[in-house]
């Protein structure tokens, strides 16, 4: 992978983990004000954790090929839907839209990787 996208795969976990603590520290005092702003407070963090998580598939592996990423993405993935589920049953913060958050995750990525798998 030529060194201009393991940066951005750098960038984007960095980006991604700082983006996620800071939201889940601040978004308690701004529940209520919106309903746009709390659904976006309470899924982003689902979304910028999986899009993190899967940028670093690409760091530790900078050869790999697009089906063997998005074999990898997807069992990310499907680790994270467990656990989204899994809280319906057993804390009962399940919310549909932190599921959305992870599918759109998800698809963002493999969307952005197939892009620069293409043109490298």
């Amino acid at each position: 992978m030529p060194l201009k996208s393991e940066r951005f795969y750098k960038r984007s976990f960095v980006v991604c983990l700082v983006l996620a603590i800071v939201i889940k520290a601040v978004r308690g005092s701004f529940y209520g004000s919106n309903d746009i702003l709390d659904i976006f407070l309470g899924s982003s963090p689902s979304f910028l954790y999986l899009f993190g998580l899967i940028s670093l598939i690409p760091i530790v592996k900078s050869d790999i090929e697009f089906p063997a990423f998005k074999k990898l993405a997807i069992v990310c993935t499907l680790g994270a839907l467990v656990y989204e589920l899994e809280q319906y049953w057993t804390s009962r913060v399940f919310d549909t839209y932190d599921i959305i958050a992870t599918v759109l995750a998800i698809t963002a990525m493999l969307v952005i990787h197939k892009r620069k798998w293409l043109n490298t």
